[in-house]
């Protein structure tokens, strides 16, 4: 089940994230938890509401920005390092999109599977269930700035 809170986030806790992501933008980062990073506490006592979270040990941190890099087409939040070497599937416990900063946007609509969509706003949290296929639209224009989180309840593989 996706779930989406507009709203989540406020402009002071955007801000905040925001600084997080200066030194790790688009990388992909690992966070033992428990952290103290407020936001992904925020974010995992919300999902609580609608998945088990009280086994997980790390989130994985990444960010997209159009300007950067092109956004995803259709995929599966998954262990890549897992699929790439063995075509095994698992997937997170659940994932999070986070929209940091949405501006002017043109395109970069959250596609999902079925057909349904998502129109991103700043401050919009989107919850997404294990194994959802999603997809972003093309971007032409404006500003889409998030931070995407997936949620682990055993260590990721390592080659």
């Amino acid at each position: 089940m996706v779930k989406t809170i507009n709203n989540f986030f406020v402009e002071k806790e955007l801000q905040q994230i925001t600084m997080y992501q200066k030194d790790e933008y688009a990388k992909e980062v690992f966070i033992d938890m428990p952290t103290n990073r407020n936001y992904i506490n925020k974010v995992i006592e919300k999902a609580s509401e609608f998945y088990e979270t009280e086994d997980i040990i790390i989130t994985e941190q990444w960010s997209h920005n159009p300007h950067w890099k092109p956004l995803p087409t259709a995929h599966y939040d998954k262990d890549e390092k897992l699929f790439k070497a063995t075509g095994e599937l698992s997937f997170p416990v659940f994932s999070a999109i986070i929209y940091l900063k949405v501006q002017n946007l043109i395109g970069s609509k959250l596609l999902l599977e079925y057909g349904n969509c998502i129109s991103p706003e700043t401050g919009l949290l989107v919850l997404l269930p294990p194994g959802m296929l999603h997809a972003v639209s093309p971007w032409e224009s404006g500003v889409r700035l998030t931070v995407n989180l997936n949620f682990w309840t055993a260590p990721l593989y390592s080659s």
